[in-house]
């Protein structure tokens, strides 16, 4: 495991990096992903929007907007991850049964493809969406649709439905597939944008936003748009006039549970009710929780602690360990998200970890997939020369969750191929690896960069046997999350050849998907 430790002097510096490298590598393996779940606009275009549901690699959208004629329009999309991030996908267009017959059956009647789209994220809270409908190509920059002054966040998760209290999802009617219901819950409101069909089987949507009932339902009143501007005509200023909204009807959906609901309704003089239950296409599926206030604003109960990557991310750490009785040392080092790249022919983000005068100490080559981030590999440099020491490859890869509930064990073994060159000799080794992460709640966390409410507790403990000597070594991590900034706060506790180490890694600053902290 060590194999430069010849003379106790010498070592001491490289195995207090080595130790830094461990916990923040424990830090870069555990980013959760990013969920893009609810409804965007542009709000200075308001009278169209764009709902997603996002389910593992995929997004399914639908957007609703105007025909060339400025009728109410809507298009369906089914996005897939790309390697870049991005995701891409066809437009189509449908028609279908008149919504006052549907009645137990399928309801499309055509399907036409009109176009594709991209969709990219900056950050957290903003989409770039480019695309190209009836020949014409477009962008537009869009925002999250937030009415609440603590919006829900919204994680992947494995848990059954059922438990959910926040109901944002795509909802339908299995028997009569071809219509739906985005729901955006916030507070004690539900927007619905329910897409259906006309009277001649157009594309038809409607919006309602129900409030809560003293029995618990949602009740509220139905509108439909009269005329808006084109889609492709749409450029900076509202898409429906001043009025174009008319009330229609009302709406009550009474949820028996997270997963199920009944849709009552009377719209132009029709009375229906339907049951409804959300669209599962992918996994893991979506849930969304009520967001803490404070400057985490970390929204914890769906057990989402970190951010995602995004290229330019920046992290700003203050490490302060001693070695038994060694003096006391104190240091700074960084960690910033430099770039894509692909590693053994898999895509990757490369993370790079540099020493206090910025010099190079260690790359690290990250896959971030929609349920776990794998660390497939890491290159150490010599910061002085700049000349790279040695790689560390993964067997199999070390693949981290990136949702936990509280008090969830996830157990990893693996082990790591190191190759390590100091002073013209190479050593190499293979060291075996049993990783345990575990969530055992949230607290209050205060670091140089910020006071954070409700942080992530996480313990993470690394049983690590030498090839050198058989003898097992375990370092135990305690790790504080923000799923707003990423880890805020490291302690950890660490045998080694001449006592034991104790670490404390605070966060100084940072600057995550554009939003610095402090």
């Amino acid at each position: 495991m060590f194999p430069s430790l010849r003379s106790a002097p010498r070592a001491l510096p490289r195995l207090r990096g080595l130790l830094l490298l461990l916990l923040l590598a424990a830090f870069s393996g555990g980013t959760v992903a990013q969920n893009y779940q609810g409804m965007w606009w542009v709000a200075a275009e308001s009278g169209w929007g764009f709902n997603i549901a996002h389910q593992g690699d995929v997004l399914a959208a639908a957007w609703y907007t105007y025909d060339t004629n400025g009728k109410p329009l809507w298009l369906v999309l089914s996005a897939s991850r790309q390697a870049d991030g991005s995701y891409r996908g066809d437009l189509f267009r449908t028609t279908g049964r008149p919504f006052a017959q549907i009645n137990g059956s399928p309801v499309t009647a055509t399907t036409t493809q009109v176009g594709t789209a991209t969709l990219r994220f900056p950050t957290a809270d903003s989409l770039q969406m480019s695309y190209t409908v009836s020949g014409t190509s477009q962008q537009k920059n869009m925002t999250r649709y937030n009415f609440s002054a603590t919006p829900p966040s919204c994680a992947f998760s494995t848990a059954p439905m059922a438990t959910a209290t926040n109901y944002t999802d795509l909802w339908w009617n299995p028997s009569e597939s071809g219509w739906g219901a985005n729901l955006v819950h916030q507070d004690n409101t539900v927007v619905v944008a329910w897409y259906t069909y006309g009277a001649d089987g157009a594309p038809m949507w409607l919006l309602a936003a129900p409030s809560r009932q003293a029995d618990g339902s949602f009740t509220g009143e139905v509108f439909r748009a009269t005329a808006g501007t084109p889609l492709l005509q749409i450029n900076g200023t509202p898409a429906l006039p001043s009025g174009g909204m008319q009330t229609v009807g009302t709406v009550t959906l009474r949820f028996s549970d997270g997963e199920k609901a009944v849709m009552s309704y009377t719209v132009d003089n029709i009375t229906q009710s339907k049951n409804i239950q959300r669209y599962a296409f992918s996994s893991p599926r979506s849930v969304c929780a009520a967001a803490s206030t404070g400057p985490g604003n970390p929204g914890n109960t769906s057990g989402q602690c970190y951010p995602a990557y995004t290229v330019g991310d920046r992290r700003n750490f203050r490490n302060t360990s001693q070695i038994a009785a060694q003096p006391q040392v104190i240091d700074n080092n960084s960690e910033q998200v430099v770039g894509t790249a692909t590693y053994n022919g898999r895509p990757v983000y490369v993370l790079e970890q540099r020493d206090a005068q910025g010099r190079l100490t260690t790359r690290n080559f990250n896959e971030q997939t929609a349920t776990e981030i794998v660390l497939w590999g890491a290159e150490t440099f010599d910061p002085a020369t700049g000349l790279k020491t040695g790689t560390v490859t993964y067997v199999p890869e070390f693949r981290t969750p990136r949702t936990l509930q509280v008090n969830q064990t996830i157990t990893s073994n693996f082990s790591t191929i190191t190759s390590v060159t100091v002073q013209g000799f190479t050593y190499e080794a293979t060291d075996r690896h049993v990783h345990t992460i575990k969530l055992v709640g949230n607290e209050n966390v205060s670091v140089p960069a910020g006071s954070f409410s409700n942080a992530c507790k996480i313990e993470i403990n690394d049983t690590v046997t030498p090839q050198a000597t058989g003898t097992p070594i375990t370092v135990n991590t305690i790790n504080w999350a923000s799923p707003n900034v990423g880890t805020v706060k490291i302690t950890a506790t660490t045998p080694t050849p001449f006592g034991t180490s104790q670490s404390l890694i605070e966060l100084l600053s940072a600057s995550v998907a554009g939003v610095n902290f402090p």
